[in-house]
């Protein structure tokens, strides 16, 4: 019989004050190499702890490699790169799309403008921190203070991340060079970076316990994996998104599994970063509610955790219920195989419920008409949501 595949160690998260203790204690101990790649870097107080612990872990002989996306993290190129850089930590952005590249892509051949938005559109929405060859963390937190509690008054985002250490961290490490060999790199990177070469294409790390799509194979078997547990789901479907605009397998496994009797809740943040995804969420949660599955918003801040609870199959990662994470962008899901984690995703969820507010038939009716025409004006371009 084949033996079921666990993580030696997995830490759960859900405040970014306990994870950022937790980064920094590794950074600080490791040995070998850093490898970060995130969604959002920015340049403000967490960004600022995190760079200086990277500069250290650099002088200490630690090889140390930041990847960010050209969107998510716009403003790194002039902020962050240059301060990483100035102390040899190598730096790459993942489809650079700054207005002066747009521009020089538009000069060299304006017949390439199809590639550009594609280009624009396929984003690295990932947040891993590698730790040298054992530990990995994964989840929803960006290296942005909008996660983190600060002295404002404002409450920070509610995410789950996760610590895991075990033989599986390699496939993680596989799949940051391989987008890594596939990221825009400066010039100071060019002259200093030991892999400029692209990695083969023809890696394909599949792992019970790492969910990846940063190639078409991979991305296939991700989703329908992740469509299969629905299909197969006899008891329960506990899901936390901050963006639902499902794709049609999505919302049709999600409806035929609560008509089968399956008990199927979403829980939803009440107020998004993104001012105009409820509009657009509210469009399906019709068919949701009509087919008895609870929809719970989320009350006390912004919900931003990414995690699945499908019977005895626990997901936490940067994956939301949306066309971005299904067709688009690149993302990372990790399996959660301990029963006292386990419990503790259950716990969380019990206790979000618990602060958020069950969406009925009346919400729907009650929704204002200019919210309603611009969730069905927005329902044309769900394909970049």
């Amino acid at each position: 019989m084949k033996t079921k595949q666990v993580w030696s160690t997995e830490i759960i998260f859900h405040h970014g004050n306990d994870y950022l203790k937790a980064v920094e204690q590794a950074i600080a101990n490791a040995t070998q190499r850093i490898d970060i790649e995130t969604y959002i870097f920015d340049n403000d107080d967490i960004g600022q702890r995190i760079v200086h612990a990277l500069i250290q872990a650099k002088q200490r002989g630690v090889l140390v490699r930041v990847l960010v996306d050209g969107i998510g993290s716009r403003h790194f190129e002039n902020d962050l790169q240059p301060q990483l850089e100035k102390f040899g930590i190598l730096t790459r952005i993942y489809h650079h799309a700054s207005f002066k590249w747009l521009i020089s892509q538009l000069w060299k051949s304006p017949k390439q403008i199809k590639n550009i938005i594609s280009t624009l559109n396929k984003r690295n929405h990932k947040k891993v921190i590698l730790i040298d060859d054992h530990t990995a963390f994964i989840g929803s937190i960006n290296i942005t203070k909008s996660h983190f509690k600060t002295h404002t008054h404002l409450l920070p985002w509610r995410d789950t991340s996760v610590m895991v250490q075990g033989s599986e961290v390699r496939f993680l490490h596989l799949a940051f060079l391989h987008t890594w060999s596939r990221s825009y790199a400066s010039p100071h990177t060019q002259r200093r970076d030991p892999i400029c070469r692209k990695i083969n294409s023809t890696i394909q790390p599949r792992t019970e316990l790492v969910k990846l799509n940063h190639t078409r194979t991979l991305r296939h078997h991700k989703n329908k994996e992740f469509i299969q547990h629905i299909k197969q789901a006899q008891t329960r479907i506990w899901l936390t998104t901050p963006y639902l605009v499902p794709h049609i397998l999505l919302l049709n496994a999600l409806v035929h599994a609560a008509q089968r009797g399956v008990d199927v809740r979403i829980l939803v943040p009440d107020h998004s970063d993104l001012y105009w995804i409820k509009h657009l969420s509210m469009t399906y949660y019709r068919p949701l509610i009509d087919a008895h599955i609870q929809v719970f918003e989320y009350l006390p801040s912004v919900l931003h955790a990414k995690v699945s609870i499908i019977d005895d199959h626990y997901l936490i990662g940067s994956t939301n219920m949306n066309h971005r994470s299904f067709i688009h962008d690149l993302e990372v899901d990790v399996a959660i195989t301990q029963p006292s984690t386990q419990q503790l995703l259950v716990s969380q969820y019990q206790e979000d419920e618990n602060v958020s507010r069950r969406l009925n038939k009346n919400d729907l009716l009650h929704q204002k008409y200019y919210a309603r025409a611009i969730g069905q004006l927005l329902c044309y371009l769900k394909y970049f949501s």
